[in-house]
């Protein structure tokens, strides 16, 4: 729709976004974190439990990974991830992890899209 309104198109994408929103904060990703090996989880351990946790019957939240962003902030899906935060909520939980990685975790058109956390990129 021209003229700035909203379109049928908006509002879909409002809800498939809301959905994630909600599926993420009542995932229990923390019990799944701490049963992983002590060695700790790597990028892709998080992004997967993230997927499982959130599943409830369906394949999970749709998750993209910018590749770009995973080389500008030097890290592959293997890279360690460390945090011991379980009293946070679960979206909080997951940013902060992501940001020890230098990249940010954002709902866009229905998909959960991990980018870059460093300004401009």
């Amino acid at each position: 729709m021209m003229g700035g309104g909203t379109t049928d198109f908006d509002n879909e994408t409002h809800l498939m976004n809301r959905a994630i929103a909600e599926k993420l904060d009542g995932a229990d990703l923390f019990q799944s974190w701490s049963e992983k090996s002590p060695e700790g989880l790597t990028l892709e351990d998080v992004l997967k439990t993230v997927r499982s946790a959130t599943a409830q019957g369906e394949k999970g939240i749709p998750i993209y990974v910018d590749p770009a962003a995973l080389k500008r902030a030097g890290v592959t899906m293997q890279s360690p991830v460390t945090f011991d935060q379980e009293e946070l909520p679960p979206v909080t939980a997951l940013r902060l992890m992501l940001r020890t990685l230098r990249l940010e975790p954002a709902i866009r058109d229905g998909v959960l899209f991990i980018g870059s956390a460093v300004p401009g990129k």
